[in-house]
């Protein structure tokens, strides 16, 4: 949505429904999508990449520039990030 005037800037379509906050760091945002975690751009709206997980991935949460993610299995994956 754009701040200044109240367009929307972009639109993304998901495979399943967003019940979840996405995580944020930077310019990008960390979607669940029931065994994938989509990585979108921010500015642009567009997936920038995605990582398919055996198992249903819970609410993505970033620390102390990382992010964790749990699976349905009971395993916690963390992944260090770097902001754009």
């Amino acid at each position: 949505l754009n701040l200044k005037n109240g367009q929307k800037k972009w639109q993304w379509q998901g495979k399943n429904s967003l019940f979840v906050k996405p995580a944020i760091l930077g310019d990008n945002i960390y979607i669940d999508q029931g065994n994938e975690l989509h990585i979108l751009s921010m500015k642009k709206g567009q997936s920038t990449s995605h990582h398919y997980y055996p198992s249903e991935i819970g609410l993505p949460q970033i620390f102390n520039n990382k992010l964790y993610l749990s699976t349905r299995t009971g395993i916690l994956h963390s992944f260090k990030l770097t902001s754009n």
